[in-house]
């Protein structure tokens, strides 16, 4: 021991090191210089001597303490610590003397790196032992390329990674996303997977979606000549926009996608009959009386299911206003075939261009509103509903949209409907169910109308009206404002005055519905108002519900009500 205690004491300038002490001895560093020839000087450093324990500052106590790591409590964190255990590299400096010979080291220098080589050991078997205890007994056996990762995370478990959503977020967008609640959180990402179902975005490249629409050959090959024409110009350029606009709408069009019945006469014919008879039932839920709307509706129906591969139909309903054409059509045809219902306005129509799109060299042009109505619909045999058709405009503009018409109503010619915006294309509407519907026949064009199956819709009588009244009028009205069907009704006397004083000289059922309206509000008026506030209303009446609604109290309810004029000045459009 003593021959090693006075080896250590010699240094190879020659210089004597201090005595040794009692004391710890002071961590030490050297100065070597960058010469080999340098002697190495060992100087004591009592600064160096702080312990680990003395260097940690306190932990405050309002931080909680996780294997050995300091966090603060109730405040939000994520932290991923990288512990590298069992490493056998070595780590590389890039110091002058890197290509010092090794004989510089004497024995002692060895023997000192040898003991802090084993307190590495040391260490490393702790670091070891602390793993096992967080991430189970067998983490000492394992061995993998990868460096062992201890995660610490918030209460809300949220990952400091970039996290996908179905809509791209900036980073402004996404710390304000990461700021919100759990709640807030959840909902956000749930309504963004609701809105990105809308917006088309897909990852598959524009020449695979091309391949796989189902049209032609023709078609494809205008499409794929579109995008080599895109790839060209490159992304930034205006009409590169443009361009990739126009590819990207022209790939929404449903091609090919129909909506078929649900039997077919390969089904049991028990089966079909079945079905006919429901839609007879939705027919006469959607509208009280026109039989002979409802009688074609199901010959049309009768006629797809024995040939589902059969053209689409033209039918014309004519009739007053009011007596319920379009409502037949919205909830009566397009719920019994089961198709997306598209709605056209064509009172005071003067610019084909709404209908059959703008010329695609136009900036800010778009594709027509019949076009634009498949692409809703998502499929090539919607309903598409007409109103108004002799308030069109007698303009020469407004005889091009006839021209339209009678053109989309061609069985031999609406196969190959154009599009102004998408030239080139041919859109097939022959499977498509036409429906018109107008007032006065004398303002229909001859053409237009030999290509239609009219159908008389006749206007209703006063019993009609007053059972459509008590079946379809009053419970929707009541259900609107939120009054309970059994506790408000009306005495059958109540519901003839009505009919005989507001509605005399009309054959369909705008002006009743509004008088019906016009009772039925008042009362929840002056239900839901203060009572001496509603004392002064003119048409005050005790409400007591249930409640039914007589002669007498009718009157008091309308005592000022005044009733509209029919709407003439719908002609001027003729």
């Amino acid at each position: 021991m003593e021959k090693n205690i006075e080896r250590r004491r010699r240094t190879k300038s020659g210089e004597a090191a201090p005595p040794p002490s009692d004391t710890k001895p002071t961590k030490r560093y050297n100065t070597r210089g960058s010469s080999k020839t340098d002697a190495v000087r060992w100087v004591d450093d009592d600064t160096l001597q702080i312990t680990e324990k003395a260097a940690a500052p306190p932990a405050p106590e309002d931080e909680k303490i996780i294997h050995g790591i300091s966090l603060p409590k109730e405040v939000p964190v994520s932290v991923k610590i990288h512990i590298h255990a069992n490493s056998n590299t070595e780590d590389e400096y890039d110091d002058e003397d890197s290509d010092e010979d090794d004989s510089d080291y004497d024995d002692e220098d060895e023997e000192e790196d040898d003991r802090y080589n084993r307190r590495d050991r040391k260490d490393e078997e702790m670091i070891t032992q602390l793993l096992a205890r967080s991430f189970g007994a067998s983490y000492g056996r394992k061995r993998s390329s990868e460096p062992p990762i201890l995660f610490v995370t918030s209460r809300e478990d949220r990952d400091d990674e970039e996290r996908e959503t179905p809509i791209p977020l900036t980073v402004k967008e996404r710390r304000y996303l990461d700021s919100l609640s759990k709640t807030k959180y959840t909902r956000a990402l749930k309504q963004m997977k609701s809105v990105v179902k809308h917006l088309g975005d897909t990852d598959i490249p524009f020449k695979f979606q091309i391949l796989d629409l189902d049209t032609t050959d023709t078609i494809r090959a205008l499409l794929i000549h579109k995008v080599e024409t895109i790839n060209r110009m490159g992304h930034e350029s205006g009409e590169s926009q443009k361009l990739r606009v126009w590819v990207e709408t022209m790939l929404k069009v449903p091609f090919g996608k129909i909506v078929p019945l649900p039997v077919t006469m390969k089904d049991p014919v028990e089966k079909c009959a079945e079905f006919l008879t429901e839609a007879r039932k939705k027919l006469d839920k959607a509208t009280y009386g026109m039989e002979p709307v409802k009688m074609q509706i199901l010959q049309i129906v009768a006629q797809w299911i024995s040939n589902p591969e059969s053209m689409g139909n033209c039918i014309a309903m004519q009739g007053a206003a009011g007596v319920g054409k379009t409502s037949f059509a919205r909830n009566g045809i397009a719920s019994v075939l089961g198709r997306p219902f598209m709605f056209f306005s064509l009172g005071g129509a003067s610019d084909i261009s709404h209908y059959i799109g703008h010329s695609y060299t136009y900036e800010g042009s778009t594709c027509g509103r019949i076009v634009d109505a498949i692409i809703q619909s998502k499929c090539m045999n919607p309903v598409l509903y007409f109103d108004e058709l002799d308030k069109i405009s007698g303009t020469p503009h407004g005889e091009e949209i006839t021209s339209m018409l009678i053109h989309l109503t061609d069985r031999s010619q609406n196969c190959q409907f154009h599009d102004r915006y998408f030239a080139g294309v041919d859109f097939d509407l022959s499977k498509c169910l036409f429906v018109f519907s107008y007032n006065d026949e004398s303002k229909i064009n001859p053409i237009l109308k030999n290509r239609m199956t009219i159908i008389q819709c006749q206007g209703y009588k006063d019993h009609e009206k007053k059972i459509i009244v008590a079946n379809y009028i009053w419970p929707e009205i009541l259900q609107r404002v939120g009054i309970k069907y059994g506790e408000l009704g009306a005495t059958e006397a109540a519901a003839e005055h009505i009919i005989r004083t507001y509605s005399k000289d009309e054959t369909g059922m705008r002006s009743l519905i509004r008088v019906v309206e016009t009772v039925v509000s008042r009362i929840n008026l002056i239900r839901i108002s203060d009572k001496e506030v509603a004392s002064k209303y003119k048409f005050y009446v005790p409400i007591v519900f249930p409640m039914v609604i007589d002669v007498p109290t009718i009157d008091k309810l309308l005592i000022d009500y005044q009733p509209k004029e029919p709407e003439r000045w719908r002609d001027m459009y003729a």
